[in-house]
């Protein structure tokens, strides 16, 4: 993810064309917080997820490099300057810029690094990316209100992003435990609707800390979640009946995992 290069004569944008992304672009990459992306250059590989900042724009990032197996963690590393039509363009400050062609569902994006040859790949984790040349919402995503937000639905089964709100600000009560070891911690769903922020207690010895956007949902699918722990592994779990609780493990440890949710239930699905 830290490849190098400048793009050949087919790049998918010319950096002349460079335009700023509309409001209702932001709005639409709210709904697809989190992106797959592999970046090549000769025979060097970058594996990485960006996660969506809650600014529409500016991504984190965390990558693992082959050969090697290298990895580590970016903070506002990138921002997308350029969303039209099909074309993407994502500014990689002090470095160069990202150029990419949406492919036709909308779901992923191909294109390359102006300071490096090979290619750039992306795919969309929450689904096809609305919006279009004429600036107008593409069927089954709502225009955004004159505050330039999103309304709300439940009823638009082809992105997540209301799903997606309705999960900002939850409060999860969280014990992991493994052997003698406890942890007991208060997660808070950030405005994604998918990262996490906590603080947590350990036990025996009491020690205390924060930990920031360290771990997102890849997934709810009726009574199972999964949430990945970058650089770490997996949550998995199953909801309760009621929606309000989750029991499960780490992929790293022996032990158990359960949530309790101190208001709100979680939804039937989160693709």
């Amino acid at each position: 993810m830290l490849a190098l290069g400048a793009p050949s004569a087919g790049a998918a944008l010319e950096i002349q064309q460079v335009q700023e992304t509309d409001e209702l672009g932001v709005a639409l990459l709210r709904g697809n917080p989190v992106w797959k992306v592999v970046e090549k250059v000769g025979s060097e590989r970058w594996d990485a997820t960006w996660t969506l900042r809650s600014d529409g724009k500016t991504f984190d990032g965390h990558w693992v490099h082959q050969p090697g197996g290298n990895s580590g963690e970016l903070s506002a590393f990138a921002k997308i300057t350029s969303l039209r039509g099909s074309n993407i363009v994502v500014d990689r400050a002090g470095l160069g810029r990202y150029t990419g062609v949406l492919s036709a569902d909308r779901t992923r994006i191909t294109g390359r690094m102006s300071w490096a040859g090979g290619t750039w790949e992306v795919r969309l984790e929450g689904g096809a990316l609305g919006g279009n040349a004429g600036g107008k919402a593409t069927s089954g995503v709502a225009a955004p209100s004159a505050t330039g937000r999103t309304p709300s639905s439940t009823r638009n089964p082809t992105n997540g992003a209301p799903t997606q709100r309705s999960l900002a600000g939850q409060k999860w009560r969280v014990v992991e435990t493994s052997g003698g070891d406890r942890w007991t911690a208060e997660w808070t769903v950030r405005s994604d609707g998918r990262s996490f922020d906590a603080t947590w207690s350990h036990s025996p010895g009491g020690d205390q800390g924060r930990l920031t956007n360290f771990a997102r949902i890849i997934s709810i699918s009726g009574n199972q979640i999964r949430i990945e722990r970058p650089g770490l592994g997996m949550y998995t779990g199953t909801i309760a009946g009621d929606r309000r609780s989750i029991r499960g493990g780490m992929s790293w440890a022996g032990g158990a995992w359960t949530v309790t949710l101190s208001e709100t239930r979680l939804p039937d699905s989160l693709p």
